[in-house]
Parts: structure tokens; sequence; C-alpha cells
């Protein structure tokens, strides 16, 4: 028997510094999408490991069409391994109504007590994540890939990694979960 990744299943959030009262304020009104690149890892021990598919697998995801977005897969041919996979969805930058990239700087400079400073700028759209309890758990790396030559570690989405973002919800509730969605294709 065998079991082939046949569809993934992304929850969407509105980003809620898109609306304000109920009203689209987007100064990115003309890159309706967000673009996203999909990895696949291998499961070892519990924990994402090494990329299982190299292929690129870039979707252009629209920021306010569903609550779902649905990846067809089939044509990649993912077989799912005894043990399961890790998905990795990274969120690549905006594209326009014709769905092609444009560059756009994840941050903002602002000036702060005469000083010129960075402030991240928020993603279009947000993957909503969910209070579980503490035998479940959620990876997540941040972009700093490779420090020093050396890949980072995984960090798990848990309250206490949470609380650097000084998320005082996230601090009280605990660890959360990031909920995906498949369809798999079974061969006997």
């Amino acid at each position: 028997q065998m079991a082939v990744v046949n569809k993934i299943i992304v929850p969407i959030a509105q980003n809620p510094y898109r609306y304000i009262k109920g009203e689209f304020v987007d100064k990115y009104k003309e890159l309706p999408y967000t673009i996203a690149r999909i990895r696949f890892y291998s499961n070892e021990n519990n924990e994402p490991k090494e990329l299982v598919y190299t292929n690129e697998i870039v979707v252009n995801i629209h920021n306010t069409e569903s609550k779902f977005f649905e990846m067809d897969l089939e044509k990649y041919s993912i077989d799912l391994p005894e043990n399961g996979l890790f998905v990795g969805i990274e969120f690549i930058g905006f594209t326009d109504k014709n769905e092609k990239y444009v560059y756009k700087p994840n941050f903002t400079i602002i000036e702060k007590g005469g000083q010129k400073i960075k402030i991240s700028s928020p993603l279009f759209i947000c993957i909503p994540v969910e209070y579980k309890s503490k035998t479940e758990t959620t990876f997540i790396r941040y972009a700093n890939w490779e420090k020093n030559g050396e890949k980072s570690p995984w960090n798990t989405f848990t309250k206490d990694r949470m609380a650097i973002i000084k998320s005082e919800q996230t601090k009280k509730n605990g660890i959360m979960n990031i909920g995906l969605g498949y369809e798999l294709k079974i061969y006997e």
C-alpha cells in the first residue's frame, strides 16, 4: 500500500492591519495575492528534518477570496512516508492582479527619537493559530535560515517562543498549533 499527497488545504485569515472598522485600507490595493513556497520535510523523532521533495512548488494565494486555499499537488507525486511529513509554507512576497511577483521590502523605515529605524511590515495574509493541548506542537523557523554557516534549529510554536513577539494572549493560552488539511491518494 502506498499513499501520495494529493492536496493540501491551508486556512486563511485576513490580516487585521489591512482592515480598520470593516474598511479595506491597504496601501497595496493593487497587490491582491501573496506568493508562497511549499516545502515538505521528513519526520524524524516528531521533528522536521530534511527536505523530501526538492522541486519548487510556488503558489499565489489570494488575500481576500476565501477562508481556505486548496493546493492541488497530484502532479508532483509526493509520497507519504510511513512516519509522516512536515509541511512548510514560506511567504515570499506579493503579486499583482496578473499574479506576477512585485518586489516590496518587508520593512518600513520610520524616524523615532531622531533616528531612522526599520520596522517589519505585516504580511497580507495570516494563517490562523489554534490553542491546543500541551502535547501538540507546531514547528517554526525564523527567517535567518543560516547563521555562521549553520542552519538555525527548528523552534516549537510555544507560548515562551511567542512571548518574544509580545503577544499577551499567547502568553496566557499556552501552546499553539497551525492546522492544515490534506487529501491522500492511496494505492493498493
